[in-house]
C-alpha cells in the first residue's frame, strides 16, 4: 500500500498598484482653521506675528506673518501627541513677497520628534523647503494677498517615531504669510478581500494582522503592510497540506476602456523523451475551467509531484482577436525539481537505525519549487498587467495596449550558471563571514551580525558587467529557510587597504542596508571572500537583481537602434526627478555618492529609476565634506571642480554630477565633453567651459543643468530644490497617455536587451573609451 502526500498552495494576490478599490483615509491631528489663536513661540520674539482674519460672519482664522528686514526668524508650534500616526503630512496655504535684489528665500519647515515639549527652536536640516512660483508684489494689499494664497496639499514631513512632535517654520526673506495649515496622517481603510478581513490601520504600519472571513478555514493569521500612502500592501502566501493548487493573479490596471478581458491557462508536462513537452491531458483538471475565464483564479487538481510542469496564463480581449495578435500578454512559469524514481514497491521494514524517507525530502523540494515558481508568476503578471507604469491617465475606449510576451523560468540551486568565483573556486572563503572577522578582529562582530551573509549562502552565476572597481555577477542567495532569491553581486576591488578600511566599509554598509526609499537601491547584505594575495577579504556587495539594467544602456539602445526611437520629454524628466529624489534622500542621510552617472542608475520593474553603485560613497559623520586621502581612480568627467582640484567632496559636488547625468539623459547616453582629454578638463572648466545644450534640449531645462555647474558650490541648488524645479517643468508639459509611453518602453527594453549582448556600452560609437576613471586629484597630478 502506498501513502501519497499531497498539498495545496493558497496564493492570495491583492492589488499592488494595479487595482485601487479602497481609498486612503485622512486622520487630522491639527488644523489652524479650528482655532482663533495659536500661541506658538517666535524667535527672535515678535518677528512672527499672529493675527485673526475674518472669513465669515462670526468666524476668524489665525494668520502667521513674518515681514520686515531680511533676517532668520523662526516660529515653533506647541507639542502634539502623535497617537497612531507613523508618517506625517501637511496642507498649507502660503504666499511670499517678491525679492528685489536677491533670489526668493525658501520657507523652511521642520519636524521635531520628541517625547517632551521643546521650549526653543533647534537649528538643523529642514524637512521641507517651500517656494511660490508667483510671489506677490510689494504694493499688494493684505486682502489681495489672502485672496491669492497658494494651497499646497499633502506635503510629506516624514516619519514620526516618538511619543509626540513639534513643527516649526523659518524664513529669511522679506515677507511670508501662512494660513490654513493642517497636519494629518493617512490610514488604510478596513478591507475585506480574498477571504480575509483587515481593520483600519495607520499608514506606515509594517505588518498588520487580519482575520479570515466567516466560514473560511484558518491556516495561519493573514498579514499585510499598510504603506505610507495609505494603500494596503500585498498579502503573504500560506502553505499547508491538502490536495489542490490555487493560483490567483491581478487583472491589468488599465483595461483601455473595455471590460471584455478574458484569460486562458495552458498546462504542459515533461514528456518521456528528454527535452520534450506535451499537454497535461485529462489527468490535470482546472476548476471551473482553463479557457475563456472571466475570473482571476483557478484551482488545479491532479498534479503529480514527481513531474515537471509549465503553467501559462494569457490575457486577451476582442480587439486582440481582431488585430490578429499572435502573442497576447502572457506569463509562463516552469517548475523543476530533482529527478527521483517513481515509487513502485510497498514499505520495507528494517531493524537498523531510522532513515529519512525519500518521499519527505523530494516532496519538500517539489513544494519549495512550486512556492517559488508561483510567486515568480505572480510578480510577472503584476508587472505585465500594470502596463509598466502605475500613475497614468485611463485610456480612451478605442485605445488598446499590446504587451510583450514574458517568459519566466525557475530552476534549482545547482542550475545557476557557474561564475568564476564559486564557493569551491581557488581563493574562495571556506568559512562564514563572522568566522573570518573573528580572525581579523572580534570588535567587528557585535554591530555587523545583521549585515553579513555567510559566503556559503551565495552562489555566483554569469558575469553581468565589469567596471573599474569590480565586476557584477548574477547570483542566487539561499536563506536559512531554504528560499532562493535572485540577486546581483558586486565584487569590490579597490578602496580596502587596511583592516580599518574594511571596518569603515562594513559600518557604512550597515547604514546603507537601512536605506528605505523607492529611488535608492536597498543593500541586501555583505559577504566576505578570501583572496590569496592579501590577508584582507574582498567584500561582496549583495543588491536586488534589476533585470532591465542601467539607464545609460537603455538610453543608448533607443538612440542607436536600427530605427532611433522618439523618447518623450515627459519620460526623460521623470527619470531626472527619480534620480534627484533618490539623491535628496541619500544626502539627508549624510551620504555622498561620488560616482553619480547614468551608468550607475538602475531601471526597476516599473521603470522607476533607482540610484545605485555605492562603490565610492562615503558617510559624513562630523562635517559637511569629505577629503579623499588615498589616490584611487575617479570618474573625471562627472566630477566637480573642487573635487578635481582639491579632492573635496560635498553634497554640492554630487549636484554637479547630477547636472552631467541630466545632460546624459537628454543626449540619450552620449559621453560628456567629447574631444576633451581628461588632463585638460580642469583648466577648461576653470576658464568657464561648460557642456553645451544637447540637441532639442529645452532652454529652461538647460538652465537647471547649468545651475548645477556653478564654480561656487554654495550657489548650486540642493537636490530638494531640483526635485521641485523639475516637477514644475513636468507639470508644464501635456500629460502623456499610458499607451504612448507603454509602446516606447517595451521597444526600448527590447533594444536595450539586444544591445547588451552585442555592444560594449563603455565605448562610444566613435570607438574611443569615454567613461574614464583616472587617479584623483587631477590638480595634484598636474602640479607635480
Amino acid at each position: 500500500m502506498e501513502i501519497w502526500t499531497s498539498f495545496t498552495l493558497l496564493l492570495f494576490v491583492c492589488s499592488s498598484g494595479c487595482n485601487s478599490q479602497y481609498h486612503a483615509e485622512e486622520v487630522e491631528i491639527f488644523s489652524s482653521d479650528e482655532l482663533t489663536q495659536l500661541g506658538w513661540t517666535s524667535e527672535p520674539p515678535g518677528q512672527w506675528n499672529a493675527f485673526s482674519f475674518p472669513v465669515a460672519p462670526g468666524k476668524s482664522v489665525p494668520v502667521l506673518q513674518a515681514c520686515g528686514k531680511r533676517q532668520n526668524r523662526s516660529i515653533l508650534s506647541h507639542w502634539m501627541e502623535r497617537k497612531e500616526a507613523h508618517y506625517l503630512l501637511m496642507d498649507v496655504k502660503m504666499d511670499q513677497e517678491e525679492e528685489e535684489s536677491a533670489p526668493l528665500s525658501p520657507l523652511r519647515v521642520y519636524l521635531f520628534n520628541t517625547d517632551t515639549p521643546m521650549s526653543r527652536f533647534q537649528t538643523g536640516r529642514s524637512d521641507l523647503d517651500l517656494y511660490i512660483s508667483k510671489p506677490f508684489s510689494r504694493s499688494a494689499t493684505l486682502l489681495q494677498v489672502i485672496e491669492h494664497l497658494n494651497l499646497r496639499r499633502a506635503l510629506s514631513l516624514g516619519p514620526v517615531t516618538r511619543r509626540g512632535f513639534q513643527v516649526a517654520f523659518s524664513y529669511t526673506g522679506t515677507c511670508v504669510i501662512l494660513t490654513s495649515f493642517r497636519l494629518f496622517h493617512r490610514r488604510c481603510p478596513s478591507i475585506s478581500s480574498n477571504l480575509t478581513f483587515f481593520g483600519a490601520a495607520a499608514a506606515g504600519s509594517e505588518s498588520v494582522s487580519g482575520s479570515c472571513v466567516e466560514r473560511a478555514a484558518v491556516v495561519s493569521p493573514p498579514k499585510r503592510g499598510c504603506n505610507e500612502d495609505g494603500v494596503w500592501g500585498s498579502l503573504e502566501a500560506a502553505l499547508h497540506n491538502d490536495s489542490t493548487l490555487k493560483v490567483s493573479w491581478d487583472p491589468p490596471r488599465d483595461w483601455g476602456g473595455r471590460r471584455d478581458i478574458r484569460y486562458r491557462l495552458r498546462c504542459q508536462k515533461e514528456a518521456e523523451a528528454a527535452g520534450q513537452w506535451e499537454g497535461c491531458g485529462d489527468g490535470v483538471v482546472f476548476q471551473p475551467h482553463s479557457d475563456d475565464l472571466a475570473n482571476t483564479s483557478v484551482i488545479i487538481v491532479g498534479l503529480n509531484p514527481w513531474r515537471d510542469y509549465r503553467l501559462s496564463v494569457e490575457a486577451w480581449n476582442d480587439i486582440s482577436t481582431l488585430q490578429g495578435v499572435h502573442h497576447p500578454a502572457s506569463a509562463t512559469v516552469g517548475i523543476h525539481r530533482r529527478k527521483t524514481p517513481h515509487p513502485t514497491a510497498g514499505p520495507t521494514f528494517t531493524t537498523s537505525g531510522p532513515t529519512e524517507s525519500p518521499h519527505t525530502s523530494h516532496l519538500s523540494s517539489w513544494i519549495t519549487a512550486v512556492v517559488l515558481g508561483t510567486l515568480l508568476l505572480m510578480v510577472v503578471i503584476l508587472t505585465a498587467g500594470c502596463v509598466v507604469y502605475n500613475n497614468r491617465s485611463k485610456l480612451r475606449s478605442y485605445q488598446e495596449v499590446e504587451l510583450l510576451p514574458v517568459t519566466l523560468s525557475y530552476r534549482e540551486h545547482q542550475a545557476v550558471e557557474a561564475g568564476p568565483q564559486q564557493d569551491n573556486s581557488p581563493g574562495s572563503d571556506p568559512e562564514g563571514g563572522l568566522q573570518l572577522l573573528e580572525e581579523l578582529g572580534g570588535r567587528l562582530l557585535d554591530s555587523l551580525k545583521e549585515v553579513l551573509i555567510d559566503r556559503h549562502q551565495l552562489t555566483l552565476g554569469k558575469e553581468l558587467g565589469k567596471g573599474e572597481f569590480g565586476s557584477v555577477y548574477e547570483g542566487l542567495y539561499t536563506s536559512e529557510e531554504g528560499v532562493h532569491v535572485r540577486v546581483a553581486v558586486k565584487t569590490m576591488k579597490v578602496g580596502i587597504h587596511t583592516l580599518e578600511d574594511l571596518q569603515d566599509f562594513l559600518k557604512e554598509a550597515e547604514i546603507m542596508r537601512n536605506f528605505d526609499h523607492k529611488n535608492v537601491i536597498k543593500l541586501q547584505g555583505i559577504s566576505l571572500q578570501r583572496r590569496q594575495e592579501s590577508p584582507l577579504p574582498v567584500p561582496l556587495v549583495i543588491l536586488p537583481y534589476m533585470k532591465h539594467g542601467d539607464l545609460r544602456r537603455f538610453l543608448i539602445a533607443t538612440r542607436y537602434d536600427d530605427i532611433p526611437m522618439f523618447v518623450p520629454h515627459q519620460t526623460l524628466l521623470r527619470f531626472m526627478i527619480d534620480i534627484a529624489a533618490g539623491m535628496d534622500y541619500l544626502s539627508s542621510q549624510g551620504f555622498l555618492h561620488r560616482d553619480l552617472a547614468a551608468r550607475n542608475c538602475m531601471l526597476g520593474d516599473d521603470l522607476k529609476v533607482c540610484v545605485a553603485d555605492f562603490g565610492l560613497s562615503k558617510k559624513i559623520f562630523s562635517s559637511n565634506y569629505y577629503r579623499q586621502q588615498v589616490a584611487i581612480r575617479m570618474p573625471i568627467k562627472w566630477m566637480a571642480m573642487e573635487s578635481l582640484s582639491e579632492s573635496i567632496y560635498t553634497a554640492k559636488s554630487d549636484v554637479w554630477s547630477f547636472g552631467v547625468t541630466m545632460w546624459e539623459i537628454v543626449s540619450r547616453g552620449k559621453s560628456p565633453y567629447p574631444g576633451v582629454h581628461n588632463h585638460e578638463l580642469l583648466d577648461l572648466l576653470s576658464s568657464g567651459l561648460r557642456l553645451k545644450p544637447p540637441e532639442d534640449c529645452d532652454q529652461k531645462l538647460y538652465e537647471v543643468m547649468h545651475s548645477c555647474w556653478s564654480s561656487d558650490p554654495n550657489l548650486r541648488p540642493n537636490f530638494r530644490d531640483l526635485v521641485g524645479t523639475l516637477e514644475h517643468l513636468l507639470s508644464e508639459l501635456p500629460v502623456l497617455e499610458a499607451c504612448q509611453e507603454a509602446l516606447y518602453i517595451n521597444q526600448g527594453l527590447e533594444a536595450a536587451e539586444a544591445a547588451g549582448a552585442s555592444l560594449d556600452l563603455g565605448m562610444d560609437f566613435g570607438g574611443r573609451l569615454e567613461n574614464i576613471y583616472l587617479p584623483s586629484p587631477v590638480g595634484a597630478d598636474r602640479n607635480q
